[in-house]
């Protein structure tokens, strides 16, 4: 993500808006999600048995707590995060809503998404799909064809954006720090390929698995921006 200056699901944004290095991180990303389909993903099949989709041990019966009394203290947490940030840095001058309240329209999303499909939100399996369909006549057309629900999903937010930006054009002022065309390239890559092998990104681990209080997404959203922050880091000594 420190490389391609996005994450999964922004790049499609920054893309609909069009953002010049998003390109090259979409490129990336479709590269990595070609080659988790076609190369990394049959590896891992046959010497591990897959990656568990599952959202396994939760944080209720890891602690053995009651689950109101998990959720309780986890979103006691994330108050205190928040309050603690607001309180220690100041709000960037180039956001046009408030962090709190863009969180808050994340969450509403995600509840959005249960109660009308009953599936949660995570857009980095749309560049598995996306392998996947360009594998698909490669194994021959009358296997049973990949889905296509998650490119649909990955659709649906760069067009959301692009609908948003000219309806509202005031959110689509100002530009990210854009980096080099060979960075986002090789961090979009790495970023899809990643995720993948992680069974989720910052949507499907931080948002989705993190809402379901699922331990393993809370140690990978963790390791997620740890990484992140030791990358930051290397490359700025």
């Amino acid at each position: 993500m420190y490389l391609s200056g996005a994450c999964p699901g922004t790049v499609l944004v920054q893309t609909a808006l069009g953002y010049r290095s998003a390109y090259y991180a979409l490129q990336g990303s479709l590269l990595g999600g070609l080659a988790w389909a076609g190369l990394v993903r049959p590896y891992v099949k046959q010497t591990t048995g897959g990656i568990s989709q599952k959202t396994g041990v939760t944080l209720s019966q890891a602690l053995g707590i009651s689950h109101s009394a998990a959720v309780l203290g986890f979103g006691a947490f994330c108050a205190s995060v928040i309050a603690t940030t607001l309180l220690r840095f100041p709000a960037n001058p180039d956001a046009k809503i408030s962090p709190v309240a863009g969180g808050l329209l994340i969450g509403l999303v995600q509840l959005g998404s249960a109660l009308s499909t009953k599936t949660l939100v995570g857009v980095s399996g749309s560049y598995e799909e996306a392998g996947d369909w360009i594998f698909w006549p490669l194994r021959g057309t009358d296997t049973k064809h990949p889905s296509s629900s998650s490119i649909q999903f990955a659709l649906g937010i760069a067009g959301g954006a692009w609908l948003t930006a000219r309806g509202i054009p005031f959110l689509a002022e100002g530009a990210p720090a854009e980096v080099s065309a060979l960075s986002a390239l090789l961090g979009g890559f790495i970023m899809a390929l990643g995720s993948r092998v992680a069974g989720g990104c910052t949507s499907g681990h931080g948002i989705s698995g993190a809402s379901l209080l699922s331990v393993s997404s809370l140690v990978t959203i963790g390791s997620i921006f740890a990484g992140g922050a030791a990358v930051a880091q290397l490359l700025t000594i």
